[in-house]
């Protein structure tokens, strides 16, 4: 009698624990059909194609056809219908704000992708007094050490480390997070780029290795948060740098600017007569037509440093490299 009790016991643990254990192995490659997309103008992929059509459209949060999330959602290795892509990505986000607005939104998806931080440790001040210089306030060397100050401050290591924990927790057994990091700009090791300037209103501001160095450290530091969030509070990181390794500004050979170099996957400020086109990207038809003049400028400018579309097929590809890896 004990022994069959025994014998009972121990196959219903048998059969729980088979259970509970498939519950939390993550969902196959092949089955997954939802997806949502968390982030800033990385993820909305500013000027990358063409703006988003209802019912995707947001003009206050710049969403693009070509963005990686909308790559990943057509990809054919996955099995998503539209209705289960949320594309919840918005323009000048911060880790506060996708925490608050974004991650509500998961809902059931079984894939949740996230980038965000860019905004919350100014790239803009470092482009704006170390490359450009539209309207310098500060200097160089100031904002690149706030913009250090920032990533390293306990503040945002927290904001960040709350956003990941916060995303975790909403996502449904088996579903997983995956936080990629940012792509440094610069090839920092030719000495070509050391004698060329981005800025037109102080083309003496000149791309030397020293300078690119620091830029690109600037984004390592953040990769590094971005990084140990995602270890402690089981995401996965992302690592989207290497992809772009021989498609950054500044490559050996590479006569800078070279705005219509399809190969360098970043957007650049062309100051010339194509409308922002460039790259060979995709015309922004409707923004043209109803537009003004400034306000398609403000979309070149807006794009500026953002990944192209090749760039964002780049990242998808390696957003479904590691989703595969992890089956």
């Amino acid at each position: 009698m004990i022994a069959r009790l025994r014998s009972d016991i121990f196959a219903l643990l048998c059969v729980l624990y088979t259970f509970l254990c498939r519950a939390a192995e993550p969902v196959s490659f092949t089955d997954i059909s939802s997806y949502a997309a968390l982030g800033d103008s990385y993820a909305t992929g500013a000027g990358a194609g063409s703006p988003r059509l209802p019912p995707n459209f947001d003009i206050g949060c710049g969403r693009f056809s070509d963005a990686y999330p909308v790559q990943v959602a057509n990809s054919t290795s996955l099995d998503i219908d539209e209705s289960h892509f949320r594309n919840l990505a918005c323009g000048g986000a911060s880790t506060a704000s996708v925490l608050r607005a974004q991650v509500p939104q998961i809902g059931d998806s079984q894939i949740v992708t996230l980038t965000v931080g860019g905004n919350e440790v100014d790239f803009f001040a470092v482009l704006n007094e170390c490359i450009y210089l539209w309207r310098p306030f500060s200097t160089c060397e100031k904002e690149l050490q706030r913009s250090r100050s920032l990533i390293e401050s306990s503040e945002f290591i927290d904001n960040y480390n709350k956003l990941v924990k916060g995303a975790v927790q909403a996502l449904q057994p088996g579903a997983r997070l995956l936080s990629t990091g940012y792509a440094r700009f610069f090839n920092q090791e030719t000495e070509l780029c050391s004698h060329v300037s981005f800025s037109k209103t102080d083309p003496s501001n000149l791309l030397t290795r020293s300078l690119r160095a620091k830029l690109n450290d600037l984004i390592s530091r953040l990769n590094d948060v971005i990084d140990a969030a995602a270890r402690a509070h089981g995401a996965k990181y992302v690592d989207i740098d290497g992809v772009f390794e021989g498609h950054r500004f500044c490559e050996d050979g590479v006569p800078e600017p070279a705005p219509d170099r399809r190969d360098t996957w970043f957007f650049s400020i062309t100051y010339a007569s194509d409308n922002g086109v460039g790259k060979g990207e995709n015309p922004l038809d409707m923004v043209q037509q109803i537009l003004p003049n400034p306000f398609k400028d403000f979309f070149d400018f807006a794009r500026t440093f953002h990944p192209t579309s090749l760039g964002h097929t780049a990242i998808k590809d390696e957003i479904l490299r590691q989703i595969l890896q992890s089956n």
